[in-house]
């Protein structure tokens, strides 16, 4: 007997579905995306189900520097923005602050604190560090700007510890007569990474002339906070448009900094555009402020798509692998209870709507049954092919949001047995036969599906008999039993020549055929745990 083919004969038989689409069996899913754009604290409690997030933080605009005669104020620098992509687990908290825009500067009058002074320095938002303003002395009469407040820091945490943060822009310099003010720091698009996040990026104050000049910005917020700007003193008296001439330049405020913590949850941090817009300068020394704050900053959570192959074998355990495509890694699953499913860990897939393919390698001993997949995006598919015994997840299945589960059952392999006896020659009859010309012989197959193994359905046997024997016509039986590997034949009768005969107690009914030189049976359903034979004789040439 080919037991190769016998084999694949089963396999076939035993694979119910070769292909079939699963729909989405979620009924709901949470929004994909969340932006938080209030300055002040945040939180969000990571939903069941999602193992991957990417986290924009933007940080806020400095406030832009008043006005003074023939001058205009500086601008505020912008704050930076980060994305950050995130290990988390369903229920994790992530927090942070959230910074807020720098407050512009002003000529004249009462500050945005309530103090009267000459000129007013812009006051920094509560929220995220940024530096304040400093005033413009006009003790001596005159109109020099004040500063522009440096842009709140935002800060993003996980599970309390500061993971990253994008810093604020630094604030606008006053302007001084004739002299327009210095603009506010952008800031820097990059992503320092450090193991002390908490401790980084504190934006420089700015720097202020002792002359007609106006007064610095603050510095950017970054975390814990930017510097207040240093003032100036307006003399009244000087003229001209250089510090040389009198015409005084104070330096805008620094900006923050931004950085992402070296910690196994960051999967990776990058610098990905400008934050809250800094706030441009005052042009006319009106005596009032012109209100102008700097954009505040924000934070954008987005959920990833996750995978995570699950394991099930039925009849046994043991180790099993898979591959799969659009960044899934190779990964092992091991069973250590039978019928009990075991998750592997999530894994981030490369691109979101992508198509995407996951396949388990063969395993030794067993069968794959069935693969089915939950958690599929909106109107996403899994098709599923035991053959190749692979799932391949549509493009919507892997949506933004979606944290897809696919399970692989696989029962212990049917155990397939073959053993021959002779039970007649022409010399010795039925007493020690040989296995010499013109003796029978009788072959037993025995199909087994094995405790815990799946249902065999109509298994067929395929046996290509060699060109040494001759088969005998009605000697073939189906469906019947075995004590271990041996068929119950039941009593044979022998009258002088070869023949199966019929005897008494044979197990199992006749069927199947014999042509081209091949047997083939096929036998009823087979339960798990239970097995059928076929039997039939030959005649050695």
């Amino acid at each position: 007997m080919d037991r190769a083919k016998l084999v694949r004969a089963l396999a076939i038989a035993f694979g119910l579905i070769v292909a079939a689409v699963f729909p989405n069996r979620a009924s709901a899913q949470t929004s994909p995306t969340t932006t938080v754009s209030t300055p002040g604290a945040w939180s969000y409690t990571v939903p069941v189900g999602v193992y991957f997030v990417s986290v924009r933080a933007a940080g806020a605009g400095g406030g832009g520097g008043g006005a003074d005669g023939g001058g205009i104020g500086g601008a505020g620098g912008a704050g930076a923005e980060i994305t950050i992509r995130l290990r988390v687990t369903p229920g994790q908290v992530l927090s942070g602050t959230i910074g807020g825009g720098g407050r512009s500067g002003f000529t004249g009058g009462t500050d945005l604190g309530g103090a009267v002074i000459c000129s007013g320095a812009g006051i920094a938002s509560s929220f995220g560090g940024g530096g304040s303003g400093a005033n413009a002395n006009c003790a001596n009469g005159g109109y020099s700007g004040g500063g522009g407040a440096g842009g709140g820091g935002t800060s993003v945490a996980l599970a309390g510890t500061i993971v990253a943060q994008a810093g604020g822009g630094g604030g606008g310099s006053g302007a001084g007569w004739n002299h327009n003010g210095v603009n506010g720091v952008a800031a820097a698009a990059s992503v320092t990474q450090t193991s002390a996040c908490a401790n980084l990026g504190t934006g420089a104050a700015g720097v202020s002339l002792a002359l007609d000049g106006g007064a610095a910005g603050g510095g950017g917020g970054g975390f814990p906070g930017g510097s207040a700007g240093a003032g100036s003193n307006d003399d009244g008296g000087q003229t001209g448009s250089t510090a040389a001439t009198g015409g005084g330049t104070a330096r805008g405020g620094g900006a923050g900094g931004s950085c992402a913590n070296t910690t196994a949850a960051i999967l990776s941090a990058v610098a990905s555009g400008t934050g809250g817009a800094g706030a441009a300068g005052e042009v006319n020394p009106s005596g009032t402020s012109s209100g102008v704050v700097g954009g505040n900053g924000s934070i954008t959570i987005t959920l990833l798509p996750s995978v995570i192959v699950a394991k099930t074998s039925t009849g046994g355990t043991g180790t099993f692998n898979f591959t799969g495509t659009n960044g899934f890694a190779n990964q092992a699953v091991t069973t250590s209870v039978a019928g009990t499913p075991v998750a592997g860990s999530p894994q981030l897939l490369t691109s979101p709507a992508s198509a995407t393919t996951l396949t388990e390698t063969a395993a030794t001993g067993f069968i794959l049954s069935g693969i089915t997949c939950t958690g599929l995006g909106s109107g996403g598919t899994a098709t599923v092919n035991l053959t190749t015994r692979s799932v391949t997840l549509s493009a919507a299945a892997i949506s933004p949001g979606a944290a897809v589960t696919c399970t692989f059952t696989n029962a212990i392999a049917p155990t397939i047995t073959k053993v021959s006896t002779v039970v007649w020659d022409p010399t010795n009859g039925i007493t020690n036969p040989k296995a010499i010309p013109g003796a029978q012989i009788r072959y037993c197959i025995v199909v087994s599906s094995n405790s815990g193994g799946a249902v065999l359905t109509a298994p067929t046997v395929s046996d290509p008999l060699p060109s040494t024997v001759t088969f005998v016509p009605g000697s073939l039986f189906v469906n019947g039993t075995a004590s271990g590997t041996v068929c119950n034949t039941g009593a044979v009768t022998y009258s002088g020549h070869p023949t199966n005969g019929t005897g008494t107690g044979a197990s199992g009914t006749t069927g199947g055929s014999f042509s081209a030189g091949t047997v083939t049976a096929t036998l009823s359903t087979i339960a798990s745990g239970a097995r059928a034979t076929v039997y039939f004789d030959v005649i050695v040439n």
